[in-house]
């Protein structure tokens, strides 16, 4: 079939599941939850640090 419509398989699969949700009402989006904590950030001594760095130091007892 897809073949024949001239797409992929993911796309018939993904156009299908789109109108089994429609049909039945359910598209509802997830929302994430808050999951913030309270704080000023990160320390001062990392603040202008490089990503790189921040990686190091979070994983540093793991590498």
């Amino acid at each position: 079939m897809a073949q024949e419509e001239d797409t992929t398989l993911d796309s018939l699969i993904d156009e299908g599941l789109r109108a089994v949700l429609a049909r039945r009402g359910e598209e509802r989006r997830y929302v994430l939850p808050d999951v913030s904590v309270g704080g000023e950030g990160l320390q001062p001594e990392v603040r202008a640090a490089a990503w790189s760095e921040l990686c190091s130091l979070a994983y540093e007892d793991r590498l």
